[in-house]
């Protein structure tokens, strides 16, 4: 249970983002994460192979960017050779940025056609790349490169949407984030188009749905899978969203939110005892009363 409870801080530790001034803050506000869509899709190309290469050069010149590559196998309907390439660049000091995902096509050799694209958020889909000073201990672009590696699966398999409900019939304890309309969901289902997902704490699908240009809307964006089914992995993730992995009982989900909830808490008294106990060492700067009051009630929970 220690392991569990551990491991459940893990989205919020992931989630947590750099501390700005109110100038970047301002210029955070200016910036919207769609004026990245262009300079993402550009970082690199279907011919690009040593990507290790890419991404070292984009650090070196400062950028908060990072570009994965992946075959796919060849298209069922033409036999066409595909690659898939996911990109991100966004600003470093706040972490607005974009998620491109490209998919090419090989009409013939040594030819690369754009099949279909789509475009969020990095925020959004947990997927932001921040300076390497931000924490040198951790590999931001092998964690955005794993994020990327699902196989596409069809459409068909992902949960049905009853009629009357406001979100997909998902996994007990996943938390819906947003996608598509219940229609759309329903007729891309049926249709049974390609999905392909990307996973960091966050499920972000899109639909290949032919003779759409970009697309900002994923068909799904879901959440929770590390807290409450230990599904850290992208895999062990898509596990549960598509039924593989059993869904929680009422009562097992009772008891591992509530496991969730007392290990918040404690973590916020951990941090008002340690600001308190800051506070009382010699030269330190005496914490407010009103200050340490504010400390004292708990944070609201998020999953």
């Amino acid at each position: 249970m220690t392991k569990l409870l551990t491991s459940a801080l893990a989205p919020l530790v992931a989630s947590l983002a750099p501390t700005v001034s109110a100038a970047q803050s301002q210029q955070a506000i200016a910036t919207r994460w769609e004026d990245y869509i262009p300079s993402a899709s550009r970082i690199a190309s279907p011919t690009q192979r040593d990507m290790a290469t890419l991404n070292q050069n984009l650090s070196k010149k400062g950028r908060c960017a990072a570009a994965t590559m992946r075959n796919l196998p060849p298209s069922d309907t033409t036999g066409q050779e595909r690659r898939m390439i996911a990109a991100y660049e966004g600003q470093c000091t706040t972490g607005v940025g974009a998620v491109v995902l490209t998919l090419w096509t090989q009409p013939r050799k040594g030819v690369w056609e754009v099949h279909n694209q789509w475009a969020t958020s990095g925020a959004e889909s947990n997927l932001v790349v921040m300076p390497k000073d931000f924490d040198p201990e951790l590999d931001q672009v092998s964690r955005f490169e794993t994020a990327f590696q699902l196989d596409p699966f069809q459409a068909s398999k992902l949960p049905p949407w009853t009629t009357g409900k406001v979100t997909p019939d998902l996994p007990l304890g996943i938390n819906w984030r947003g996608g598509m309309e219940r229609d759309l969901y329903e007729t891309v289902r049926r249709g049974n188009y390609q999905i392909f997902c990307a996973y960091r704490y966050t499920m972000t699908c899109f639909a290949d749905i032919p003779g759409r240009n970009t697309s900002q809307t994923p068909i799904l964006v879901t959440q929770n899978y590390a807290a409450l089914y230990e599904a850290r992995m992208p895999t062990a993730a898509l596990d549960v969203l598509l039924g593989k992995t059993p869904s929680l009982t009422v009562s097992e989900l009772a008891i591992k939110e509530k496991a969730f909830d007392d290990l918040v808490d404690k973590a916020a008294r951990d941090v008002v005892e340690a600001a308190i106990n800051q506070a009382t060492l010699p030269g330190a700067t005496p914490v407010p009363e009103k200050t340490a009051a504010k400390a004292k009630s708990s944070p609201v929970k998020k999953r």
